[in-house]
Protein backbone atom coordinates (compact mmCIF):
# COMPACT_ATOMS: atom_id res chain seq x y z
CA UNK A 1 0.00 0.00 0.00
CA UNK A 2 1.69 3.46 -0.97
CA UNK A 3 0.98 6.60 0.97
CA UNK A 4 -1.96 8.12 -1.21
CA UNK A 5 -4.16 4.92 -0.61
CA UNK A 6 -3.60 5.42 3.13
CA UNK A 7 -4.47 8.75 3.04
CA UNK A 8 -7.76 8.08 0.60
CA UNK A 9 -8.84 5.67 3.44
CA UNK A 10 -8.05 8.44 6.10
CA UNK A 11 -9.46 10.58 4.30
CA UNK A 12 -13.21 8.56 3.34
CA UNK A 13 -12.94 7.65 7.34
CA UNK A 14 -13.20 11.10 8.05
CA UNK A 15 -15.38 11.93 5.78
CA UNK A 16 -17.69 9.08 7.51
CA UNK A 17 -16.90 10.80 10.69
CA UNK A 18 -18.00 14.23 10.03
CA UNK A 19 -20.97 12.64 7.66
CA UNK A 20 -21.78 11.08 10.89
CA UNK A 21 -21.32 13.71 13.57
CA UNK A 22 -23.86 15.76 10.81
CA UNK A 23 -26.09 12.75 11.00
CA UNK A 24 -26.01 12.81 14.97
CA UNK A 25 -26.46 16.78 15.07
CA UNK A 26 -29.53 16.26 13.09
CA UNK A 27 -31.15 13.33 15.09
CA UNK A 28 -29.93 15.63 18.47
CA UNK A 29 -32.02 18.99 17.03
CA UNK A 30 -34.81 16.62 15.93
CA UNK A 31 -35.44 15.65 19.55
CA UNK A 32 -34.74 19.13 21.19
CA UNK A 33 -37.12 20.65 18.54
CA UNK A 34 -39.67 17.22 20.21
CA UNK A 35 -39.07 18.09 23.99
CA UNK A 36 -39.42 21.88 23.23
CA UNK A 37 -42.49 21.13 21.29
CA UNK A 38 -43.42 19.05 24.44
CA UNK A 39 -42.56 21.86 26.66
CA UNK A 40 -43.80 25.42 24.76
CA UNK A 41 -47.26 23.62 23.48
CA UNK A 42 -49.15 23.30 26.38
CA UNK A 43 -48.07 26.73 27.33
CA UNK A 44 -49.49 28.03 24.26
CA UNK A 45 -52.41 26.17 24.75
CA UNK A 46 -52.88 27.58 27.93
CA UNK A 47 -52.17 31.43 26.90
CA UNK A 48 -54.88 30.87 23.95
CA UNK A 49 -57.28 29.51 26.51
CA UNK A 50 -56.31 32.62 28.83
CA UNK A 51 -56.61 35.10 25.99
CA UNK A 52 -59.99 33.63 24.90
CA UNK A 53 -61.13 34.29 28.43
CA UNK A 54 -60.12 38.01 28.36
CA UNK A 55 -61.72 38.76 24.99
CA UNK A 56 -65.23 39.66 26.96
CA UNK A 57 -63.11 41.56 29.62
CA UNK A 58 -60.78 43.29 26.90
CA UNK A 59 -64.69 44.48 24.98
CA UNK A 60 -66.00 46.00 28.27
CA UNK A 61 -62.88 47.37 29.06
CA UNK A 62 -63.54 48.92 25.39
CA UNK A 63 -67.09 50.35 25.85
CA UNK A 64 -66.14 51.87 29.18
CA UNK A 65 -63.45 53.88 27.54
CA UNK A 66 -65.89 55.18 25.59
CA UNK A 67 -67.96 55.94 28.14
CA UNK A 68 -64.65 57.65 30.16
CA UNK A 69 -64.40 59.79 27.18
CA UNK A 70 -68.16 60.67 27.22
CA UNK A 71 -67.98 61.63 30.68
CA UNK A 72 -64.24 63.35 30.69
CA UNK A 73 -65.75 65.58 27.43
CA UNK A 74 -68.78 66.62 29.50
CA UNK A 75 -66.48 67.28 32.12
CA UNK A 76 -64.35 69.53 30.02
CA UNK A 77 -68.00 71.29 29.01
CA UNK A 78 -68.45 71.89 32.97
CA UNK A 79 -65.16 73.06 33.75
CA UNK A 80 -65.37 75.69 30.60
CA UNK A 81 -69.06 76.68 32.22
CA UNK A 82 -67.39 77.27 35.61
CA UNK A 83 -64.47 79.29 33.82
CA UNK A 84 -66.60 81.79 32.21
CA UNK A 85 -68.83 81.95 35.57
CA UNK A 86 -65.03 82.82 37.10
CA UNK A 87 -64.40 85.38 34.22
CA UNK A 88 -67.85 87.15 35.10
CA UNK A 89 -66.91 86.76 38.79
CA UNK A 90 -64.06 88.71 38.33
CA UNK A 91 -65.47 91.19 36.58
CA UNK A 92 -68.40 91.84 39.48
CA UNK A 93 -65.23 91.70 41.91
CA UNK A 94 -63.56 94.28 39.96
CA UNK A 95 -66.55 96.69 39.89
CA UNK A 96 -66.86 96.17 43.36
CA UNK A 97 -63.22 97.05 44.15
CA UNK A 98 -63.74 100.10 41.70
CA UNK A 99 -67.17 101.10 43.92
CA UNK A 100 -65.17 100.39 47.43
CA UNK A 101 -62.26 102.46 46.05
CA UNK A 102 -64.33 105.12 45.62
CA UNK A 103 -66.85 105.27 48.12
CA UNK A 104 -64.84 107.31 50.66
CA UNK A 105 -64.54 109.52 47.92
CA UNK A 106 -68.23 110.04 47.42
CA UNK A 107 -69.10 109.95 51.22
CA UNK A 108 -66.43 112.83 51.64
CA UNK A 109 -67.92 115.04 49.11
CA UNK A 110 -71.40 114.01 50.73
CA UNK A 111 -69.80 114.86 54.59
CA UNK A 112 -68.85 117.93 53.19
CA UNK A 113 -71.71 119.10 51.10
CA UNK A 114 -73.73 118.06 54.27
CA UNK A 115 -71.48 120.05 56.33
CA UNK A 116 -71.76 122.71 54.30
CA UNK A 117 -75.40 122.53 53.43
CA UNK A 118 -75.85 122.49 57.32
CA UNK A 119 -73.70 125.75 57.77
CA UNK A 120 -75.51 127.44 55.78
CA UNK A 121 -78.86 126.71 57.45
CA UNK A 122 -77.45 127.89 60.80
CA UNK A 123 -76.70 131.18 59.19
CA UNK A 124 -80.02 131.69 57.83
Amino acid sequence: MDMNSILTIVGIVVLLGVAGGCVFGVLKIRQLLGMFDATIEPKLNDVKTKTAALKPAVAQVDGLMGQVNLTLDALDVELLKVDDKLDQLSGITDKVSTVTENAPKVMGTAKTALKTTVKKGFRR
